[in-house]
């Protein structure tokens, strides 16, 4: 059963190695996480990295929960193609 890890604010070049670290230390206590992206703002492609990372290191990654504008991305990026990522209701 998978842990849910809380994306907030904005992961951008500032922050996402603190982000990167925090999200593989999180998966190394809990084990396979799901992402929960209604509080997440905006992420580049360095936050983007940190998820590559991650979802090598587990079977699925799933990310609810996502904003049009952050789907968007997603999409844009070819990461629906790879994660599954499910939209905000």
């Amino acid at each position: 059963m998978a842990t849910t890890y809380q994306l907030k604010g904005e992961i951008d070049s500032f922050n996402a190695k603190e982000f990167e670290d925090k999200l593989l230390a999180f998966h190394g206590e809990h084990g396979d996480l799901v992402l929960d992206a209604s509080e997440l703002e905006y992420m580049s492609s360095s936050g983007i990295r940190a998820l590559v990372k991650l979802s090598r290191l587990q079977d699925t990654l799933q990310i609810d929960n996502v904003n049009e504008a952050m789907y968007s991305i997603f999409h844009s990026s070819g990461l629906t193609e790879i994660f599954d990522i499910n939209k905000a209701e």
